[in-house]
Parts: structure tokens; C-alpha cells; sequence
């Protein structure tokens, strides 16, 4: 147990945390933290102590509250609950305060970088103020630019923070991305990025796509002469009156190949072509493209289309795009036995920890069912295996040199 000395409650006071008077768009660092906190300040221990209890004992004193002014020593947060973040220690500790004048530490976190306390201090700061903003589409573009600008940070702490930002601004309004942020999302390099975060960036990307934040039109695909877009716009009218279906998937196949993911939306609305070979094709393509445009459509044909084959496509879609909202879906779909091995091997490819959870389970299930499909617990015990996530790596980075991504 961690103690805190009381003279600290006469050194806190209140600090109002403003947040815009609408409030259609809440920043997720300031629903997550920042409201709940009645001050913050800066701070330095001055004396530090261990009871014969074996509990720490810090005493420390606020230099200054932090509205935006740097400080290179101790991040105070305080209210019933506080958040200290010691640059000298690598701790983020919170602390629940109880009936006796002491302060009880909930949750002791010891993987934060050794150095990096001022700039954690110095982001928060830079945070406060963008709370300050007076109307909604304000604060959007400011948390947008601050989540972007330290999305390259190496402090941890920060880019955690950063990478649940982006997803909640995907989530609340995908549009404000442009076309050009969005690229610069999915070519930036995620390796430095924990395996959960990596995830969360992968659900912000297709959080936009399927929010359209690059709605495809006519109108802004690039064409080299009149003459060629002429004869684009004549082949889309010939696939949008229906037809021979031979025709109309190798349209698919070559606007595809010509507008890679700029195409995403408009195959997003082929998931509810008349034809089911059309739909089926779709998906198949959104899932080599790697596409969230749709994906909720996609999510539906899996569990809900009259026709397997359709659903089939739609899951293995799925499993390529990889986007950890469908764990749900995919445990449901796990119950459909003719797309058992397609779920599963999507499962893999998510990889998420509640993925690669609910993949044990079916296994060590399916290995106390009497009578259980000798061919389908080897498939299970394959999809496990190092040499199977191998493959799913490998044939997505090939599917990303296919499709210039």
C-alpha cells in the first residue's frame, strides 16, 4: 500500500476542466482521465519514507498548476481519484483517497520509460489547452493535428494515448481525415507500436474507410485523357445495367487494379448488388485491398446472407481485413459449421488476445467432444501453429505488393 502524506490535501485545489458546450465529439484522453481530475498541478517529492509496514510514505509539495507551463519533476492529477506521473521513477501510480486522510495506490504501472516525464507533463499540458476550444469542429482538428504530430513520439505513455485518440476521432468523425492523412496511416511503419496499439491503429483505418471519409465519386478518379474516362464511364454504365456476369467481375477486377483503394467505397456498394457472384466478388476484393470500407455490410453477409458461399466470402474478407471489432461476429459464426475453418483462420489473423483466446477454447472444446472431426482438430492444431501465423504474415505482405500498399 502506498500512503500519502495529508498535508498534501491542503496544497490541492480545484481546477475546472472545460469541455465544449455541445459536446458532440468528447476527446477520449479527457472522458478516459482529464474530467475526472478536480486539479492539476506540478509537483516535487520532498521527503520519502518507509513505514515499518514495509508502505511508502511520499511527501511532496505543487509548484505550480499546469495550464501549459513545462516542468521537468512530478505530474500531480488529483481529485478522489489521482494520477501522478514521477519523471524520476518509471511509474504512473493511481490513487484512490480513503477515510483516513491517505491515499491508497489502485494500479502501479512500472513499464513506462525511465525518462520522458517532462514530455509527458508537456503533452498533457498541450492537451488543457486544446479543452479550451469553443466549439466542437475546433477541438476535433486540434486533438486531430496533436494525436498526429506525436503519433512518431517513442515515449510509450504518449503514444498509447494518441493511437486511442485517432481511433475515437475515426469513430466520431471520419471525415475529418483527408485523403492524404489517411495514406500517411497506413504506410507509416507500426512495428514500434505494442501488439494491442497496432490493433487499435488497424481498427482506426478502417474506421475511416468505412465511414467514407474518401467517398468514391466519379468525379476524383484521375484519368491520363477525355478519351479514357469516357470509356471508364461507358463500362460502369454497361455494370451498373447488369449483364453478363463474366463482364461485370472483370470490371470489378480492372477498376480495382487501376484505382486500388480509391475503388474501396464503390465495391462497398457491391456488396448489395442484385447478383450474389457480384456481392461475392466484392468482398473478395475489399478483403485483398484490405479495406474497411463496408465493413459492417460485411459483417452482415457473414452472419445473415441466404446463401453460404456469399457468407464464406464475406468471412474470409474479413480474416484478411483483420479488424478487431469482428471478434464478436466471428465467435457467433464459429457455430456455423460449414464456416468453421474460415472463422477460425480470421481468428488467427486478428491475433488479438481475445482472438487467440476464443481459438484455444474451440480447441481444447473440440478435443473433449466425443466423435469430434479428426480432419478438423488437425486443421485446428495447424491454425495454431508459428508456421501457420507465418503464412498469414507472408500472404498479406505479398497482397500489399499486389496492390501497391
Amino acid at each position: 500500500m502506498l500512503r500519502i502524506h495529508p498535508t498534501l490535501l491542503l496544497i490541492i485545489g480545484l481546477l475546472g476542466v472545460a469541455l465544449p458546450a455541445q459536446e458532440p465529439y468528447r476527446p477520449w484522453l479527457d472522458e478516459a482521465l482529464l474530467s475526472r481530475a478536480a486539479e492539476i498541478g506540478v509537483g516535487r517529492i520532498v521527503a520519502q519514507s518507509t513505514l515499518p509496514t514495509r508502505d511508502r510514505l511520499l511527501t511532496f509539495e505543487i509548484s505550480r498548476k499546469l495550464k501549459g507551463a513545462p516542468a521537468d519533476r512530478v505530474l500531480v492529477v488529483g481529485a478522489g481519484r489521482e494520477i501522478l506521473a514521477f519523471s524520476e521513477l518509471p511509474k504512473l501510480l493511481f490513487l484512490e483517497a480513503r477515510g483516513d486522510g491517505y491515499f491508497q495506490a489502485l494500479i502501479d504501472f512500472v513499464d513506462l520509460p525511465e525518462k520522458g516525464g517532462r514530455e509527458r507533463v508537456d503533452f498533457l499540458a498541450g492537451f488543457l489547452k486544446l479543452l479550451a476550444a469553443d466549439d466542437s469542429v475546433a477541438l476535433e482538428r486540434r486533438v486531430k493535428r496533436l494525436a498526429l504530430d506525436h503519433l512518431p513520439t517513442d515515449n510509450i505513455w504518449i503514444k498509447r494515448i494518441v493511437v486511442r485518440e485517432l481511433r475515437a476521432l475515426a469513430s466520431a468523425r471520419p471525415g475529418i481525415f483527408d485523403a492524404q492523412e489517411l495514406i500517411d496511416l497506413r504506410d507509416r511503419d507500426s512495428s514500434d507500436l505494442p501488439p494491442r496499439e497496432q490493433a487499435i491503429l488497424r481498427e482506426t483505418l478502417q474506421l475511416i474507410e468505412e465511414g467514407k471519409a474518401l467517398a468514391w465519386t466519379r468525379g476524383n478518379l484521375a484519368f491520363p485523357d477525355d478519351e479514357t474516362r469516357r470509356s471508364f464511364m461507358a463500362d460502369l454504365a454497361r455494370f451498373e445495367r447488369g449483364g453478363d456476369i463474366g463482364d461485370r467481375l472483370g470490371f470489378l477486377d480492372d477498376a480495382a487494379e487501376v484505382f486500388k483503394l480509391r475503388f474501396a467505397p464503390y465495391l462497398a456498394r457491391c456488396l448489395d448488388d442484385p447478383a450474389p457472384e457480384v456481392r461475392r466478388h466484392a468482398a473478395h476484393l475489399l478483403g485483398e485491398l484490405e479495406s474497411g470500407a463496408g465493413l459492417a455490410r460485411l459483417e452482415e453477409l457473414a452472419l445473415r446472407s441466404d446463401d453460404m458461399e456469399t457468407r464464406r466470402a464475406a468471412v474470409v474478407a474479413i480474416g484478411k481485413i483483420a479488424p478487431m471489432r469482428s471478434v464478436p461476429l466471428l465467435l457467433r459464426i464459429l457455430d456455423t459449421v460449414e464456416l468453421q475453418r474460415d472463422a477460425l483462420v480470421a481468428l488467427v489473423a486478428i491475433n488479438t488476445a481475445e482472438a487467440a483466446l476464443a481459438v484455444k477454447d474451440f480447441d481444447e472444446r473440440l478435443r473433449k467432444r466425443p466423435g469430434a472431426d479428426p480432419e478438423l482438430r488437425r486443421f485446428v492444431t495447424r491454425v495454431r501453429g508459428e508456421d501457420f501465423g507465418k503464412k498469414l504474415a507472408a500472404e498479406r505482405a505479398a497482397r500489399r505488393k499486389r496492390w501497391g500498399r
